[in-house]
């Protein structure tokens, strides 16, 4: 029995091999020699350009979940107790754990931090790489690779300080032991990739995909029960007894109104709204092209499914992703080397598709049409600037993440040594108000504060500052209440005028705690 089902997949193999007249290509040898001289010199050249386009963004604007992976970092190295602490065992601890590799209390770790992401995604793309070359060939390979290289989300969020980076190593690290039939080992590497982000869930969703669509002779149920069997004993550990991420992941798929959460409401058609800004136009084109090139082989019988692993990672995941209420800008980070695999199929098969007659002519139409496309992927993001990308990612956090750092670096302006400021949170990020802003506090250069909340009455903010000696105050209230509750107050009572910000307003106050005489209340306010 064995032998019969061998012989009909050989058929099949063989039959397919005579399809070259469509989009799809004969199905590569799992055990290709080494790559040639040319093939090399692609794969250096896309490398080479993927580092091009990400360097030159280390030392870019944090936002707040960066801002904050740094400074919780930075409070559990010193084991602090403050308000970032608790934030280090918000999401799975491997990123953070990491992080504290590059000694985050010597200075330029938030640069050490970027370089490490990008270390983290040069990975990912030799992963890549070696999933597709055994999958789909070495010319598809090399495709997947250049698109990720130049993918305009994906050279955005590579340099982003967040845990979605380490999920693209080991969901696809994950993926090739699976087709490798290695469960053990595709289980071990899902626990990695579970302990980094939730999200690698969609990983593991598609290697389930994959074991059900491989031929019944080829299945190993014992195989699939012990990897999803060690991936889920290994992690479990983690969200059981000390993660609150679950909580947190539940709030984002029901998001009710009223949580913090609630700020990421968007519409179903949100990440297909915004593929524009993760893939442009081109890549979508490609990927549709890619889509179509699958449905054709599928349609045609062929046999090896496995080469169609990134719509197994797609489909799924943009459905729960466009379900659930709660959107963010970064879900679609992990699902970046699937998209450059679709763009890769696409490109390749209509490439093959136009040199298929064996005519010269086609041949040089095909490379006509490969130059094309290189050029115009190039040109198209060649040279963005960080912050505008940042603003066509998601518009109000570019504006809130510019508006903090400005706020700290005035204040860097006007402190002098000795003295003191009093600050409070950003209402623009809608969270509770007992927070301060982290990307604030990643500016802000060493220097004595008082934290409070920013809907501090003005009598109890006048009381801080004389009992403190307080020189400078940064508060940032609702502008729908900052006149009537603080600006108004602090004129007339105190002559004051505030310098405004985009979020905030910045006072002097030195003369305030100098009128009134020492106050003996510094020390116990320090403590």
């Amino acid at each position: 029995m064995r032998a019969a089902g061998t012989n009909k997949l050989l058929n099949l193999r063989g039959r397919n091999d005579k399809l070259i007249g469509g989009m799809n290509a004969t199905i590569p040898d799992t055990k290709a020699s080494g790559l040639r001289a040319f093939q090399w010199l692609a794969l250096s050249a896309s490398f080479v350009l993927f580092l091009a386009l990400r360097l030159p963004w280390i030392g870019h604007l944090l936002t707040w979940d960066e801002a904050m992976n740094i400074c919780s970092v930075r409070a559990f190295a010193a084991h602090g107790h403050d308000f970032y602490s608790s934030w280090f065992w918000r999401r799975p601890p491997l990123y953070s754990l990491l992080l504290m590799m590059l000694f985050p209390q010597r200075e330029g770790f938030i640069l050490r931090a970027q370089a490490f992401s990008i270390a983290v995604s040069t990975i990912t793309f030799f992963m890549l790489f070696a999933v597709n070359r055994r999958v789909l060939g070495v010319a598809a390979a090399l495709w997947s690779v250049f698109f990720l290289a130049v993918m305009p989300g994906a050279v955005f969020f590579d340099v982003w300080l967040k845990q979605d980076s380490l999920v693209g190593i080991f969901g696809l690290l994950a993926l090739l032991l699976f087709l490798k039939r290695r469960y053990l080992y595709s289980g071990l590497a899902l626990v990695f990739g579970f302990l980094s982000k939730e999200l690698t869930l969609f990983y593991a969703i598609a290697i389930g995909i994959l074991w059900v669509l491989q031929p019944r002779e080829r299945r190993s149920l014992g195989g699939i029960l012990l990897l999803y069997l060690i991936a889920a004993a290994g992690a479990a550990w983690w969200y059981i007894i000390f993660s609150n991420s679950v909580k947190l992941v539940m709030i984002f798929m029901l998001n009710a109104q009223g949580t913090e959460t609630s700020v990421w409401i968007q519409p179903w058609y949100y990440f297909f709204a915004k593929m524009p800004a993760d893939v442009g136009w081109l890549g979508m084109g490609l990927c549709l092209a890619g889509l179509f090139a699958f449905l054709r082989e599928s349609r045609a019988g062929d046999p090896e499914l496995e080469r169609a692993w990134s719509v197994a990672l797609l489909v799924p995941a943009y459905v729960v992703i466009s379900l659930i209420r709660g959107k963010t800008p970064w879900f679609v980070a992990v699902l970046f080397p699937a998209l450059a695999t679709v763009q890769a199929v696409g490109v390749n098969g209509f490439c093959r598709w136009l040199s298929a007659s064996g005519r010269s002519g086609h041949r040089r139409a095909a490379v006509a049409v490969a130059m094309l496309v290189v050029c115009a992927a190039v040109v198209g993001v060649w040279g963005r600037d960080y912050e505008e990308t940042l603003r066509r990612q998601d518009s109000g956090y570019w504006w809130g993440s510019n508006a903090s750092r400005e706020a700290a670096l005035k204040l860097n302006h006007h402190v002098r040594e000795g003295e003191r400021a009093l600050i409070t949170p950003m209402f623009y990020w809608d969270t509770p108000s007992q927070v301060p802003c982290p990307i604030f506090t990643c500016y802000l250069k060493s220097m004595p504060v008082v934290v409070r909340k920013y809907n501090i009455p003005v009598d109890d903010l006048i009381a801080d500052i004389k009992n403190c000696r307080i020189d400078w105050v940064m508060i940032s209230p609702a502008p729908a209440v900052a006149n009537k509750t603080i600006i108004e107050p602090l004129r007339k009572k105190c002559h004051l005028k505030p310098e405004a910000l985009q979020g905030g307003l910045i006072y002097h106050t030195t003369s305030l705690y100098q009128s009134s005489g020492p106050s003996n209340s510094v020390d116990k306010a320090r403590r």
